[in-house]
């Protein structure tokens, strides 16, 4: 089975997600229910909670590419944070944006339409509510409350919001975080449920997003730092899941390029959870290239008797990358296996 074809393309246009309260610790018991529908008699979107494989991954080669490339491909590698405080400085890739991008970005270009720097002399707090059009269809609706000292709450709701032609979002979130006497976006942190359908596939989302954004002394955007805790359905297959717990985005901006580290837990619904580390962090270029380099990745999965199943993966340049495992946890890896980056979401 292809495991990362139900869940690129619908996570590359992603927006928010939600509900922080309902989630089970990382890599602990599922819980819920198997159903592949995503609403309620009422039509209101139901909560997901993580079905499958919650032990430690056992890395082998037939599955270290596959959890390899839902750390990295499909969540968080393609220019994190490009849209910062508003301003879209996104570049194309050839393999795309990732979840985290598309969230930061769809929730910027939400805040745009309403008044966001807390100008109040008399401390008295600014409410306002806006609705943006999503192009080419569709639309998100705001309503946001910012005291004197520059602290937000307040929600946003998307109507089959098709965000640059890519598929529909729709569903609530409530969002709080705070603006800089500068007017730019410190930080932000949503939470909710979500669908989003791309043609005859569709998924579901709940969990919480928190984007922390870092300025140089003259106010331009230099790092961006978005930590998540989501559980994803597949509502099109049935008893397909990943689960992310308290994962960490870190993206350095470099002028004309981006570096960028991955840490956290993931979980497979099939071959189970693992730590992911950086080593060494991965660097993108502006210009489109098949793959970043240099980088380094680490999955730390299931306690054997020898000790921990990990897999490493290496880039060697901006086309190929080599990936080891070692199955049994003896500290002895296999040898490298060359790969393209061109095939990484295979």
């Amino acid at each position: 089975m292809n495991y990362l074809s139900w869940i690129f393309f619908p996570l590359h246009r992603l927006a928010v997600v939600l509900f922080l309260a309902i989630f089970l610790a990382a890599c602990g018991s599922g819980g819920g229910g198997g159903s592949n529908s995503n609403a309620n008699a009422t039509g209101a979107l139901q909560p997901v909670i993580y079905v499958g494989n919650s032990n430690g991954a056992v890395i082998t080669g037939a599955n270290a590419k596959t959890l390899a490339a839902f750390a990295m491909s499909d969540f968080g590698t393609r220019y994190a944070g490009q849209v910062v405080s508003g301003v879209d400085v996104q570049t194309a890739q050839v393999s795309g944006k990732p979840i985290f991008v598309h969230i930061a970005d769809t929730l910027q270009k939400s805040l745009k339409s309403v008044k966001l720097n807390p100008v109040n002399v008399n401390g008295v707090s600014i409410q306002d509510t806006g609705t943006v059009a999503c192009v080419p269809s569709g639309s998100a609706t705001v309503n946001i409350t910012v005291d004197s000292a520059g602290d937000f709450t307040g929600s946003i709701r998307y109507s089959a919001c098709n965000d640059e032609g890519v598929g529909a979002l729709s569903g609530n979130i409530a969002i709080q975080g705070h603006i800089l006497a500068t007017g730019n976006l410190e930080s932000i942190t949503s939470a909710g449920t979500f669908a989003f359908t791309q043609g005859a596939q569709s998924n579901t989302f709940t969990g919480s997003l928190t984007t922390q954004y870092g300025y140089d002394t003259s106010g331009l955007p230099i790092s961006a730092s978005i930590t998540a805790t989501v559980d994803i359905r597949n509502d099109t297959a049935n008893g397909e899941y990943i689960r992310f717990n308290n994962f960490v985005v870190k993206n350095l901006f470099g002028g004309t390029y981006s570096d960028i580290s991955y840490d956290g837990v993931m979980c497979h619904w099939l071959e189970g959870c693992g730590l992911v580390a950086t080593p060494a962090t991965f660097r993108f270029q502006d210009v489109p290239d098949p793959g970043p380099f240099p980088g380094g990745l680490e999955i730390t999965g299931a306690l054997t008797p020898l000790g921990y199943s990990k897999l490493r993966l290496t880039g060697v340049d901006k086309n190929s990358y080599n990936l080891e495992w070692d199955t049994l946890g003896t500290g002895t890896y296999t040898p490298p296996l060359l790969q393209l980056w061109s095939n990484f979401r295979l």
